[in-house]
This record gives C-alpha cells, structure tokens and sequence, in this order.
C-alpha cells in the first residue's frame, strides 16, 4: 500500500468504519448494548420511535394549480 494509491489513509477509515459498524451490530444482537433507536428515546424523550415528522395536520386538499381556470 501506498500514499500515492491510498492517499490520505481512506482504506484504513474504511476497514475502522466497518469495523466499528459490525462491533456495535454484535454488541446489540448479544444484548451488551441498546439499540441505537433506544438508546436516542433514553437520552431524549420527545423523539417518537421512528423519528419520522407527523405529517397528519396537513391539509389533503392542497393540489396544485395547473393554471386553468374553469
């Protein structure tokens, strides 16, 4: 391996970022460690399950204008 082939070490962060990923989905899956979802409702309460925005209050009859006018 080279600086030149490899330059500013992108291989190795990429072996340590896989590495890291796959010791935390073991860590999890032998129960050593939460999940990352509960370990974000545990450190903040008012973050839903899915972290997905409630999109319920907006109005359905909102389409766009095409310009016609009949």
């Amino acid at each position: 391996m080279t600086k030149k082939r490899f330059p500013n070490n992108w291989a190795t962060a990429e072996i340590l970022k896989q590495y890291m990923k796959n010791h935390r989905r073991h860590a999890v899956w032998t129960g050593r460690m939460k999940s990352r979802a509960e370990r974000l409702q545990k450190s903040n309460p008012n973050v839903a399950d899915d972290d997905q925005p409630d999109h319920e209050d907006q109005d359905d009859d909102m389409e766009p204008d095409n310009g016609a006018d009949a």
